[in-house]
């Protein structure tokens, strides 16, 4: 499988700029050529948070000419936007978007689900200078739950939003509440701002230690020219001329190694963090909190650089680490090292990871190993003519053998453990019988079944 990625956006943009300035039926032209080659590029490899929303944007406004029927075109854009929100749930923009589209479409239940998701994924620390996305969202959710009548649940979201880093935002935070509950024919308290200052205290303690590594982050995104913040007002954000522009450099997916590593050391220092001792008390939560922000950050990097496999390897590891512990985050590691392959076709470690993913869930017993699977694995990494080197190819087809052969070693033994285990049990004065020879437990038919099955597809 061979395309040209640079040559597809150039379509895709000349489609665009026509589709513009074009009426009637070549402006439908324009728009479907822009869909089909989108639908092109998407299938060949992942598409960037920008592309994605241009891809919604185009589709809807296709459809909307074609059907008549805004709330169908509006509900196909949403779709769209789902698939790209599975591909990076780190991204703060896409999920702005999402809510945006989404509050015009009159459903309450999932709008309340996506303000949950987008929190859980981007407003929980780890975007603290892309605060100014993540209080839209917050605002959101507090609007939502007025609007229900819910003032609780409206002021424990500001609450909430005042616990949570994001840079110089949050300053004019005792403002906005005092008028928010105006808005609404309220008036706040001394205990509403108390517990309002009490966050923001809370928050300016538990989260200094990560500004140096976030200041990092922007510093090199700023370098390369794709930082959003100084190009886009998302307090009075115009989606329809962001994404008619096709000359933005942010959210497309441009990151480099050097941004790569700035959200490695970033989400490394999350996972070693350790609560102060002088806050011990008053913060037993927070080193538990910040670690987990270790894998918010690792999305917001793979939004950013889909395409540096350091970044990826340095995720999967972590994960790794963590299905030490809890073995139950298995099937979202194996879905992170799908994602990894599909935006570094090149590399043969994240190919390899993969596999030994597929292992280790047999050897868990969360799924079978299937011979199939690995083979599948190899032959799309091959197909995809990115790995070129015949040594990468041969070590890619052994790794496969090895991860086979040491899948039938540990059947074996656990095998003739399990034998073992149900002979008679010998006592310490009773005579063991003496052979000549050492022979292992049979095993029972459907496990030899399997491995005979396994011997045969290494032989393959």
């Amino acid at each position: 499988m061979s395309y040209d990625y640079d040559a597809l956006v150039l379509k895709i943009s000349e489609s665009r700029r026509s589709a513009v300035s074009a009426q009637g039926d070549a402006k439908i032209s324009f728009l479907q050529q822009s869909v089909d080659t989108f639908e092109e590029l998407s299938t060949a490899c992942p598409m960037t948070p920008m592309l994605w929303m241009q891809y919604s944007a185009d589709m809807e406004e296709l459809l909307v000419l074609l059907t008549s029927d805004p709330r169908g075109a509006r509900d196909a854009q949403l779709q769209l936007l789902e698939l790209a929100i599975c591909e990076f749930p780190g991204s703060s923009c896409l999920h702005l978007r999402y809510l945006t589209v989404l509050s015009k479409h009159d459903d309450s239940k999932r709008f309340l689900k996506a303000i949950r998701t987008a929190i859980e994924n981007v407003g929980m620390g780890s975007h603290r200078n892309e605060g100014e996305i993540v209080a839209v969202i917050y605002d959101m959710g507090a609007d939502y739950h007025a609007k229900n009548e819910d003032f609780e649940l409206a002021i424990q979201t500001y609450y909430e939003r005042a616990r949570i880093p994001m840079r110089d935002v949050n300053d004019g935070l005792e403002a906005e509440f005092q008028e928010f509950l105006n808005r609404h024919g309220k008036q706040a308290t001394a205990d509403h701002m108390q517990s309002l200052e009490d966050s923001r205290r809370y928050e300016a303690k538990a989260y200094r230690s990560l500004v140096t590594y976030e200041d990092e982050v922007d510093m090199t995104m700023h370098k390369q020219g794709i930082l959003s913040r100084y190009q886009v007002r998302f307090d009075e954000i115009n989606w329809d001329a962001l994404l008619r522009s096709d000359e933005k450099s942010f959210w497309m997916g441009l990151g480099d190694t050097n941004t790569a590593s700035s959200f490695i050391r970033y989400a490394k220092l999350c996972s070693r963090f350790r609560t102060p001792v002088d806050h011990a008390e008053e913060m037993k939560d927070l080193e538990c909190n910040v670690k987990a922000l270790a894998l918010r950050v690792y999305e917001r990097g793979v939004a950013e650089c889909p395409t540096v496999e350091s970044i990826w390897l340095a995720y999967i590891s972590h994960m790794f680490r963590l299905a030490k512990e809890d073995k139950t985050i298995l099937p979202r590691v194996k879905a992170v090292a799908d994602r990894s392959v599909r935006n570094c076709p090149y590399s043969l470690s994240l190919f390899q990871r993969k596999l030994q993913i597929i292992q280790l869930m047999a050897a868990n017993k969360m799924a079978i190993m299937d011979p199939d699977e690995v083979m599948k694995t190899i032959s799309d990494a091959l197909s995809a003519k990115f790995l070129t080197s015949k040594e990468s190819c041969l070590e890619l087809y052994l790794t496969g053998v090895r991860i086979l052969r040491r899948h039938i070693l540990v059947s074996l033994a656990q095998a003739s453990q399990t034998a073992n285990e149900s002979k008679d049990t010998i006592f310490y004065d009773k005579a063991e019988p003496i052979s000549q020879h050492k022979q292992h437990p049979p095993i029972d038919d459907e496990k030899a079944v399997e491995l005979g099955a396994l011997v045969v597809d290494i032989r393959e």
